[in-house]
């Protein structure tokens, strides 16, 4: 289960960054990539402490399509330091850092991810929770 949550973790956010700079088509089916893998409950904590639940997340994130396509703008998340930490039944816990740039800005936070097994996904688990927090500028966790 630990290399299905890390293939979910690293493609996930490759396709948000594909659909952020409108490298993909905005249409439900694509979207679906996203929406299909948020377990009915799931809910992501920021690294200000917001809560988010399921339903308005993905209307944030559907609206977001494109926001940051234009070429003078790169934007990039690059996942590292990946850990597993627990594995009970069908439910994994992991941690990795999220490592975005903006304009030639680096912001990193790490995460906590909660993911439970079910077949269905493309990579066979879907998230339940998430919990972000900053890290210092530019020092990654060990």
């Amino acid at each position: 289960m630990q290399a299905q949550c890390q293939r979910e973790v690293v493609e996930l956010h490759g396709f948000l960054v594909d659909w952020m700079t409108g490298a993909v088509p905005r249409s439900a089916a694509t979207f679906a990539r996203l929406a299909d893998v948020l377990a009915d409950g799931f809910t992501l904590i920021s690294p200000r402490g917001a809560i988010s639940e399921r339903r308005p997340l993905l209307r944030e994130l559907e609206a977001a399509h494109g926001v940051h396509g234009a070429a003078d703008v790169p934007f990039r998340i690059e996942i590292r330091n990946f850990r597993h930490r627990l594995t009970q039944g069908t439910v994994c816990l992991v941690t990795y850092e999220e490592w975005q740039e903006l304009s030639g800005v680096a912001t990193g936070r790490i995460s906590s991810a909660w993911f439970r097994a079910r077949p269905d996904t493309p990579h066979g688990v879907e998230w339940l929770h998430v919990h972000e927090t900053w890290l210092p500028e530019g020092r990654e966790t060990s």
